[in-house]
């Protein structure tokens, strides 16, 4: 966790990142991080641990801008059965 925790501060060097919230969805890990720069810019971060692999979706917007859309894109992930 720690590194991935480097790893999305280091990718993102200008965005003061918050912790990382840790859940579940569909009996799956997931992570939450946002952060935010200088100039007001959010970036949002959901990310889901597939076995080895982790999917990722991000949205950033500018100052202002209702967080609205991004919850429902955030909602949007569907898991197919093989």
């Amino acid at each position: 966790m720690k590194y991935f925790k480097s790893g999305i501060k280091q990718s993102l060097s200008d965005f003061d990142i918050d912790d990382i919230k840790i859940g579940t969805w569909n009996n799956l890990t997931t992570y939450s991080i946002t952060g935010i720069n200088s100039l007001g810019t959010k970036i949002d971060y959901f990310a889901i641990v597939i076995g080895t692999k982790i999917y990722t979706l991000v949205t950033r917007r500018n100052k202002g801008i209702d967080i609205g859309d991004r919850d429902i894109y955030f909602k949007s992930v569907e898991l197919n059965p093989k």
